[in-house]
């Protein structure tokens, strides 16, 4: 795929280039952090991006220190220790509505939530679509549901992710 964009002097900009300006222009996160196991020497990391212009660091640690929890219980120990203080308390939606991105962007946007708690709110929906999706991928692959039935429930994970 070519993109044709022109400066002045009719020079065209490179797609990659393109991509770069647009991902520093927008917010977003990139990180790592890693485990190691004492009595087998093994390191595993964890890696999370999110895109987000406020809370993408937030985001990303939430995604990450969901990874290493599971980690943990298998005996591997985290070496970024800030990350171990960190409250990755998800607080409780409104009564009688459920956590999905458009209300926490409303309520960030409104300051009834802090940068952290929108964060892990967004951090929680993105590990919650994701399990769904692979939940789903794993049942059309053991052929317990038909292609429709998965992009059903694919729209499914969409719609609680993103709101209606």
């Amino acid at each position: 795929m070519e993109v044709n964009l022109y400066l002045k002097r009719n020079k065209q900009i490179p797609p990659l280039w393109l991509f770069l300006t647009f991902i520093s222009l927008s917010g977003c996160a990139y990180k790592e952090v890693t485990l190691s196991h004492q009595q087998t020497q093994r390191q595993i990391s964890c890696v999370g991006f999110y895109v987000d212009w406020h809370v993408s660091d937030q985001t990303v640690d939430y995604i990450n220190m969901h990874c290493a929890k599971a980690l943990i219980k298998k005996g591997y120990q985290l070496e970024d220790a800030q990350l171990q203080s960190v409250d990755f308390t998800v607080p409780e939606p409104p009564q009688g509505k459920e956590w999905d991105q458009a209300l926490a962007a409303q309520l960030f946007e409104q300051g009834q939530l802090t940068e952290r708690e929108y964060g892990n709110i967004l951090g929680a929906l993105e590990v919650t679509y994701y399990d769904e999706i692979e939940q789903a991928k794993a049942l059309k692959r053991k052929g317990e549901i038909d292609q429709a039935r998965y992009e059903q429930l694919v729209e499914q994970a969409e719609t609680e992710l993103k709101g209606s």
